[in-house]
């Protein structure tokens, strides 16, 4: 990925869908890494583009060979970024369509990014916070055609108790 904003968030997304997977070692100064120990089949990165033009590619070692997915993707907002908290929620059979996530109160303005992965045959998918929906990126398809990937986004969150639905239509 190329930014053509300096200070743009990267945000890297690596998701398998089959045995529990460690992910280690991301290069290319990669870190805050969200790796859910219930079921280790995703994992996410963050590091903030220095200059404008840089290049933000990163590598990350998986444990195991595996199918495999990943997103890459580059935000800006006014300001600069400074990481808050991370957030992770995971079923295996979402309930009506939907999967929720509360993290803890989110700051008023703040930027949320939501990536959302599933198998099966491919769905469109909003995501909510009740209030507001949030935009959406590209959704990627492993070969397989059996795994997708996709971030959702808002540049200005609302504050307060906030609950992030995804809904697979």
């Amino acid at each position: 990925i190329t930014t053509l904003t300096r200070g743009a968030l990267a945000v890297a997304w690596v998701v398998t869908d089959g045995n529990v997977i460690t992910y280690s070692a991301p290069t290319n100064g990669y870190a805050q890494e969200l790796e859910p120990a219930a079921n280790q089949q995703q994992a996410s990165y963050t590091k903030t583009i220095a200059t404008a033009g840089a290049t933000g590619s990163v590598d990350i070692t998986l444990s195991a060979s595996d199918d495999w997915a990943t997103q890459h993707f580059a935000l800006k907002k006014e300001g600069t970024f400074a990481f808050i908290q991370k957030a992770t929620s995971n079923t295996a059979t979402p309930s009506a369509g939907t999967i929720a996530v509360t993290p803890a109160s989110v700051g008023a303005g703040a930027l949320i990014v939501v990536v959302v992965c599933h198998e099966g045959a491919a769905t469109t998918i909003t995501v909510s916070d009740g209030t507001s929906s949030l935009t959406a990126g590209t959704k990627i398809t492993h070969s397989n055609n059996d795994m997708h990937i996709q971030p959702f986004y808002l540049l200005i969150a609302n504050g307060g108790a906030v609950t992030y639905t995804a809904t697979f239509a």
